[in-house]
């Protein structure tokens, strides 16, 4: 018993390690977790003809804990969207060797921040982070595709996550739940009751942790509108 938890406690120091940034001036361990969702609506849902509409929304948290006791007057955090070249100040927050900042994101852009501690005439930087967006979409149903079977169609989306499962869920315009699936392929047939005459929400959601190259941890969610008519 004594080995297996020294084995275990070894190992959790080897992954502690890989996940330090030494390549800054104030080492640490800096991760990311965030939650994005992305929809595809009808823009008109009186009328189903006249397209869609796109939203993309999200929030971010960072976080770092640092192996050293910090001396300053503040944390800067600087955001970039598109990339790491027009950083601009997003907030400050009181130094701490350990602390959290959250953020929200509007579309579906790569977005960068960036810890800098300022101190009396000097700064530190302390870590960049890299936000990529995983965005997931429905290949089918589609929201042009006015001639769905009611009891028998594909479900494809986008493979985000090759490692892991999915989520899909479909909802009626009250939101309430009809059918649900879980699954690790990205086609699949639904299988549910008879759907009538209405307008339906198809959502597919997948957490994506990756830890040791992006240290990140990020819940993505993808919804589309269809109708059965």
């Amino acid at each position: 018993m004594k080995k297996n938890i020294l084995i275990l406690l070894v190992l959790m120091l080897m992954i502690s390690c890989t996940l330090i940034n030494t390549e800054t001036d104030i080492t640490g361990i800096y991760l990311y977790t965030g939650t994005f969702i992305s929809q595809r609506l009808f823009f008109n849902p009186d009328n189903v003809s006249e397209g869609d509409t796109v939203y993309s929304a999200g929030a971010v948290l960072l976080s770092w804990n640092v192996l050293q006791t910090l001396s300053g007057t503040e944390i800067r955090i600087d955001k970039s969207v598109g990339d790491n070249a027009s950083y601009t100040n997003l907030k400050s927050v009181p130094v701490s060797s350990s602390s959290t900042v959250t953020d929200s994101i509007l579309s579906g852009n790569d977005y960068y921040y960036k810890l800098t501690l300022v101190g009396s005439g000097n700064e530190k930087l302390m870590n960049e982070y890299k936000i990529v967006i995983p965005k997931l979409y429905f290949y089918s149903p589609d929201l042009s595709d006015l001639s769905i079977s009611d009891d028998n169609f594909n479900i494809v989306f986008n493979d985000v996550n090759p490692e892991g499962q999915y989520k899909v869920i479909l909802r009626d315009t009250t939101k309430q739940i009809l059918w649900e699936t879980i699954t690790a392929d990205t086609e699949l047939i639904y299988s549910g009751t008879p759907l009538s005459t209405n307008i339906y929400f198809m959502e597919v959601s997948t957490s994506i942790s990756d830890i040791e190259e992006s240290q990140s941890v990020v819940m993505t969610t993808g919804i589309t509108q269809f109708v059965i008519q």
